[in-house]
């Protein structure tokens, strides 16, 4: 049995990284449910200087509380605190020193994400539990999208009707609806950026956007009530996506576009990318396989790490 479960009716005998660990991951788990934004190290550096003072622990080192707090995450949750890699030079913006000191990584052979774990500079809270069966997660699925289905009336969107109100509260409606569509939007904005080589002029990112139906001319995008501004800076303070800014030497005129960030990169990996098509071209495992190495190509090197 783990350390966060050891003689828990005493605490007298809870080892101090515990006691500071179990502190931090009700603030990481406050953070990850208001925000959903990457944790720098330095802010969880101060969070566990702060929780050491108020369990009146001493000081307990960054590397034990990060172990704990994996044990507490994976034991509880079935979450993961994943240890992000520095932003790639691509992502960087102009005009700034891009040398990390590392610039012979450059000339290496790409690679995959890898998990930094407690030596990275900034982390991210995942899921870690294991896809459920096939059926039961189009079950799932099926549960989440019916209701909304039922509330698009004529093409339109009739969930802030009450005359149509089923057993579920108003709230609980919109609450579901404004997460089913955002997941939704989301969705096609990544793969947009995808399927163009991983990089993308805003110009072009509004057409593709505006043949899904979503206003790019600042109109607000029903239900989450966002203007295409809006969406695409969330979706970039977020990191799923990352905005690059490049201007003209003569500095009259900038040139706006888009890769997929390093959320994107671990919670929409090549494996889920490949399934996503799967469902929606209707193809067998056989069929699968035969794309996939189109797909790769086509995404250019939104995977890779140089």
């Amino acid at each position: 049995m783990s350390d966060s479960f050891h003689n828990e009716e005493d605490p007298d005998h809870i080892d101090k990284k515990t006691l500071v660990a179990r502190r931090v991951a009700r603030l990481i788990l406050s953070n990850t449910e208001a925000n959903s934004t990457i944790i720098t190290r330095a802010k969880l550096t101060n969070t566990i200087r702060d929780a050491c003072q108020a369990e009146n622990t001493g000081s307990v080192k960054f590397e034990q509380v990060f172990q704990e707090l994996n044990v507490i995450f994976s034991d509880i949750y079935g979450f993961k605190l994943l240890g992000l890699q520095p932003k790639s030079n691509k992502d960087k913006k102009p005009g700034k020193n891009s040398s990390s000191g590392n610039d012979h990584v450059a000339g290496a052979q790409a690679m995959g994400f890898v998990d930094l774990k407690s030596k990275a500079q900034s982390f991210i809270l995942i899921n870690a539990l294991p896809s459920p069966p096939p059926r039961y997660g189009n079950f799932l699925l099926s549960q989440c999208t019916k209701p909304y289905s039922e509330r698009i009336i004529n093409e339109e969107y009739m969930g802030h009707d009450m005359s149509i109100a089923s057993e579920n509260t108003l709230d609980s409606k919109l609450s579901t609806d404004l997460l089913l569509v955002l997941q939704g939007l989301t969705s096609v904005v990544i793969a947009v950026v995808l399927f163009s080589s991983n990089n993308i002029l805003q110009q072009e990112l509004e057409q593709h956007l505006a043949k899904f139906g979503i206003p790019t001319d600042g109109l607000r995008i029903p239900i989450v009530d966002l203007t295409f501004e809006e969406l695409i800076k969330l979706l970039d303070r977020k990191e799923y996506i990352v905005r690059i800014e490049e201007r003209s030497k003569d500095g009259n005129q900038e040139t706006v576009s888009y890769r997929i960030g390093r959320r994107t990169q671990v919670e929409f990996d090549k494996d889920s990318l490949l399934a996503m098509c799967q469902e929606l071209m209707g193809l067998d495992p056989a069929q699968s396989s035969q794309i996939q190495e189109s797909i790769e190509l086509a995404v250019g090197d939104a995977y890779t790490v140089v």
